[in-house]
C-alpha cells in the first residue's frame, strides 16, 4: 500500500492541515464579465468580509495505478472559528489494487473527517480505529499562544484557505481570459506561487526535510477571479500532481457540529505527545 502515499503527501504539502471540473477548451461567454480592477487582491481578506465559504479541493494523480484522487470537501464559518471536511480517495486504484490481489487495509476507502473548533482539532479516521480501540474522533489542542494566520485558525490549520495568502503575497496576476465557475462569471489569470514559504511558516520543521521532487517555490498557476474579488477556482502543476479548489456559497450559511465529548479521544492518549 505503500504506493497510495504520493497523492496523500501531495495533497498535505499543499495544505500545510482534496471530479476536478477544468476549464472547456472554448469556454462559454460569462453572464457579466468581472471588474478586472477587482482582482487586485486581497482574496484573504473578501473569505474574511463574508464569514463563510465552501470548498472542494482535489488533488489528481495519474499514475501506475491509474487516476487517483485525493477528493476534500468541506466549509469555514470565520465568524465562530470552526471548519470541517470530508476527504475521501477516488478513481481507478481500487479497481487496480483489486485487480493486483493487494488487500486494502480497512479503512483506508472510508472517508477522513475533520472538524476545527477554535483551537481544537478533531479527526475522524476509520484507518486508525484498531490504533484507538474504537471508532472515535482523535483530537489535538494548539498550543496556547501558538501562531495564528490572518484569519485567525491556527497554524498551520488554515487548511486550503492559505493558499489564498500565498495567492496574495504572490507576483502579479496575468489576464488570460473569460471563464464560467460554477455558474459565476470571471476572469482567468495565470500566476507563480512560492508554496515552499507558505510550508516553511505553516509546518514549522519541514525546510529540513526532503521534499521528493515537486519544486514548490515556483508552482505554476490558474486562478479564477469573480467580479467582487473572490477567488473561485485555482488550478496548481505540482509537477506529477494537480490540485483543483473551488471556492463557493461566499456568505451562505453552513452548519458545522463539533463532536460530542463521549465520542473523542485526545490523540496524546493514542499516539503519546504530539510534536510542538
Amino acid at each position: 500500500m505503500h504506493r497510495l502515499i504520493a497523492p496523500t503527501l501531495a495533497g498535505l504539502l499543499v495544505l500545510v492541515s482534496v471530479g476536478c471540473v477544468q476549464p472547456a477548451a472554448d469556454p462559454p461567454e460569462p453572464a457579466a464579465a468581472p471588474d478586472t480592477a477587482a482582482a487586485g487582491r486581497n482574496l484573504t481578506e473578501s473569505v474574511r468580509s463574508v464569514g463563510t465559504v465552501r470548498f472542494r479541493m482535489v488533488v489528481t494523480v495519474d499514475d501506475h495505478l491509474g487516476l487517483v484522487e485525493l477528493v476534500t470537501v468541506g466549509a469555514y464559518d470565520l465568524a465562530i472559528q470552526r471548519a470541517s471536511s470530508t476527504a475521501t480517495i477516488e478513481g481507478d486504484v481500487w479497481a487496480v489494487l483489486a485487480a493486483e490481489g493487494e488487500p486494502v487495509p480497512p479503512g483506508l476507502d472510508q472517508p477522513v473527517e475533520e472538524v476545527l473548533d477554535g483551537g481544537v482539532l478533531y479527526i475522524r479516521a476509520p484507518l486508525a480505529d484498531p490504533l484507538v480501540g474504537a471508532p472515535l474522533w482523535l483530537s489535538r489542542t494548539a498550543p496556547e499562544g501558538g501562531p495564528v494566520g490572518p484569519l485567525g485558525l491556527p497554524v498551520p490549520w488554515s487548511g486550503p484557505l492559505a493558499l489564498l495568502e500565498a495567492l496574495d503575497r504572490g507576483d502579479d496576476l496575468v489576464p488570460s481570459g473569460l471563464d464560467e465557475v460554477r455558474g459565476v462569471g470571471t476572469q482567468r489569470f495565470a500566476a507563480s506561487l512560492d508554496l515552499w514559504s507558505e510550508a516553511v511558516e505553516q509546518l514549522p520543521g519541514i525546510e529540513t526535510a526532503a521534499v521528493g521532487g515537486t519544486q514548490l517555490d515556483d508552482v505554476p498557476a490558474s486562478v479564477w477571479i469573480d467580479g467582487e474579488g473572490r477567488l473561485r477556482r485555482l488550478v496548481l502543476d505540482l509537477d506529477g500532481a494537480t490540485l483543483t479548489l473551488e471556492l463557493y456559497d461566499y456568505g451562505e450559511p453552513v452548519e458545522i457540529t463539533v463532536p460530542p465529548a463521549e465520542a473523542v479521544r485526545p490523540v496524546e492518549d493514542v499516539l503519546g505527545a504530539a510534536p510542538p
